[in-house]
């Protein structure tokens, strides 16, 4: 029976311990830009490398209208993933951009992950497994040729930071009683 007991409590702390995916962070990007199109535009998720670091921007490039209003764009491979990957666990101050078309204003990582950062900058300390970026809205204005899009950006993945030390010190105690109570036996 405390076998049992010891082994439940050793899966226990294995499933507690083992990072399961899961949105690190939503939030929501705004713009308005002017078309050279009538009602549609050329889009874009864009991690803009602000740092000079070198890796060059992550640019995720959608063709947008009223139509994909709802739509969720999912990023996982690729090198334009891999960049944006680099870019939002540099530990650098760069940019998150959700553009509705040309030019388009953005944030600052420091301010969009403000919630969630380990380091007060970006993402670093988290391993991201995928990007998903949701059209809310797109109203387009032809009046004036312009669209003003709502968007969000869901970040996937799980944290890096290493097991706490009572974490395994919980564990090895778990084990050392295992093996006390077989050399009584």
């Amino acid at each position: 029976m405390k076998n049992r007991v010891l082994l439940a409590a050793a899966a226990l702390f294995i499933v507690s311990t083992t990072a399961q995916a899961a949105p690190i962070y939503s939030g929501s990007l705004r713009d308005n830009a002017t078309l050279s199109t009538n009602g549609t535009s050329n889009g874009a998720l864009w991690i803009r490398d602000l740092g000079g670091s070198g890796t060059g921007d992550g640019l995720f490039t959608e063709a947008l209208s009223t139509s994909v209003v709802g739509t969720t764009f999912t990023y996982s491979t690729g090198v334009e993933f891999d960049k944006a990957v680099d870019l939002l666990t540099n530990g650098l101050d760069d940019a998150v951009y959700g553009n509705a078309g040309p030019g388009g204003g953005g944030d600052l990582e420091s301010t969009f992950f403000s919630s969630v950062s380990l380091n007060g900058i970006d993402l670093a300390g988290f391993s991201i497994d995928s990007l998903q970026w949701t059209i809310d809205s797109f109203e387009y204005n032809s009046a004036i040729n312009q669209v003003i899009m709502q968007s969000s950006l869901t970040v996937n993945g799980q944290s890096v930071v290493p097991i706490p030390a009572a974490a395994w010190l919980f564990g090895s105690a778990l084990l050392g009683l295992g093996v006390v109570k077989r050399k009584k036996a």
